[in-house]
C-alpha cells in the first residue's frame, strides 16, 4: 500500500486529499456505469447509485480505501473474459488489502482461468518486489512484528471500533464469546464461502452471477471487513440484475436482498449502538444465498461470454440478458 499510494507523497496535503477521496468517488463511478445492467444508463441514475449508498458515505468520511478496492474488484471481474491479462493485474493489486482477496485464487482454478491467475500472481510478486528493492526489509519485519499486537487490540478485543465490522468473527466474538470460539466460526464461515465460491465458479452459468457469489464470499471468508469496505458489494446487484427472474416472489426475494445489502452500513451500525449486537454478516448473508440461487438456476445464452458488460477496446459493449 506504501509503494502504490507513494505518487501522493509528492503532492501537498490537500492536494494529496483531493486525488485521493475525489479520485476513488470517480473510478467507482466509472466502474458502476461500466457494470450498469441497462444498454445506456442516464448518467443522473449513476450518479446518485454511486454516490448515496451509505458505504461510500462512510468510506469518504474515515478516507478509507472503499471506493479504490471497489474499482480494483469492479474492473478486475468485469475484463476477466476479455482481457484476462489485465483482469490479473487488477486481482494482483489485491495483495495490498490481502484480507479482502482470499477467495480469488480459488475461483480463478475453479473457474480455470489460468492466464488471470498468472497474471495476477505476478502482479503480486512484482510489488512484493518492488517494495523490497524500494524500501528493504525492515518495513515487512516491522509488518510481522505488529501484526499480533494490532490483531490483539483492533479485531479480537475491539474495543471502540467493533461497530465498524462486518464478519463473522466479531459477531460471535461481541456475543460475547472466546476468541477461539470466533476464530473457529469465521472458519467455519471461511471454509462454506470457499466452497461455494469454487462450485459456482466451476459451473457454466454468466460470468456477472459467478462475479457476484465472489465478491459476497470474500466478506464470509475474512474477520477483518469493515463498514467502508462494503463499497465493493454494490456492484452486486448491478451484477444480477439481468439475471433476476422478470417477475415472481423469486424477484421480489432477490430485491428485498439487495435493498438489505445497500442498507447494511447503516444498518449494523445502529444495531451495534442501540442494541450492542453485531450483525453485519446477517445482513450480507441474504444477497449471498441469492447469488449462489442465481448460479444454481442459470443458464448460459449462446456465447459464454456474453453475459455481462465488459471493458472491451473500445469501451463498453451492450449484452443480451440471461435467462
Amino acid at each position: 500500500m506504501a509503494l502504490l499510494c507513494l505518487p501522493l507523497g509528492v503532492l501537498p496535503y490537500l492536494g494529496a486529499v483531493a486525488c485521493w477521496m475525489i479520485g476513488g468517488c470517480l473510478v467507482f463511478l466509472l466502474t458502476v456505469l461500466c457494470a450498469w445492467p441497462r444498454k445506456a444508463p442516464r448518467v443522473f441514475d449513476v450518479v446518485l447509485y454511486s454516490l448515496a449508498i451509505p458505504a461510500v458515505i462512510m468510506n469518504v468520511k474515515f478516507g478509507q480505501t472503499g471506493t479504490w478496492v471497489a474499482a480494483v474488484l469492479g474492473f478486475g471481474l468485469m475484463t476477466l473474459e476479455r482481457r484476462p491479462v489485465v483482469s490479473g493485474i487488477l486481482l494482483g493489486l489485491m495483495v495490498a488489502k490481502p484480507q479482502l482477496g482470499l477467495l480469488i485464487p480459488i475461483a480463478l482454478i475453479a473457474g480455470r482461468r489460468w492466464t488471470a491467475l498468472v497474471s495476477a500472481a505476478a502482479t503480486a510478486a512484482t510489488l512484493i518486489a518492488a517494495t523490497v528493492a524500494w524500501f528493504g526489509m525492515a518495513p515487512w519485519w516491522a509488518f510481522v512484528e505488529r501484526m499480533p499486537v494490532l490483531q490483539q487490540r483492533i479485531l479480537e478485543d475491539g474495543s471502540g471500533v467493533w461497530q465498524l465490522f462486518t464478519s463473522v468473527f466479531v459477531a460471535v466474538r461481541h456475543l460475547p464469546a472466546s476468541v477461539t470460539a470466533a476464530y473457529a466460526a469465521q472458519a467455519a464461515a471461511a471454509v462454506v464461502a470457499a466452497v461455494l465460491v469454487g462450485w459456482c465458479w466451476s459451473r457454466e452459468v454468466p460470468q456477472s452471477a459467478k462475479n457476484a457469489a465472489l465478491m459476497m464470499g470474500l466478506f464470509f471468508a475474512t474477520p477483518y471487513a469493515h463498514v467502508y469496505d462494503l463499497v465493493a458489494t454494490a456492484l452486486v446487484p448491478l451484477w444480477l440484475w439481468q439475471a433476476m427472474p422478470s417477475k415472481g416472489p423469486r424477484r421480489g426475494v432477490g430485491l428485498l436482498a439487495f435493498t438489505v445489502l445497500i442498507l447494511a452500513p447503516s444498518l449494523m451500525t445502529l444495531a451495534v449502538v442501540g442494541f450492542g449486537v453485531s450483525i453485519g454478516f446477517l445482513l450480507l448473508l441474504p444477497a449471498f444465498v441469492y447469488a449462489v440461487y442465481i448460479c444454481l438456476r442459470s443458464k448460459r445464452h449462446g456465447d459464454a461470454r456474453s453475459s455481462m458488460n465488459v471493458v472491451g477496446a473500445t469501451g463498453i459493449e451492450p449484452v443480451t440478458p440471461p435467462v
